[in-house]
């Protein structure tokens, strides 16, 4: 996974240190937090470079 790839995903599905689950706080749930605009608009990257970074790297995690 790139870095970008990663970065995306971070936002995309708010991965953090601390965790959503509250027996075990470093496990994270799979969630969407920001939408492919929300992440463009915060980063500066075009909307359908976002698309296709989360697509990418959704493709990944299912390796």
């Amino acid at each position: 996974m790139t870095d970008d790839e990663f970065a995306a995903l971070v936002r995309h599905y708010d991965i953090d240190d601390a965790g959503e689950m509250h027996h075990n706080p470093k496990k994270n749930v799979l969630w969407v937090r920001q939408s492919a605009s929300e992440i463009a608009a915060g980063t500066g990257w075009p909307a359908d470079r976002v698309a296709a970074l989360l697509e990418s790297g959704r493709g990944k995690l299912r390796q």
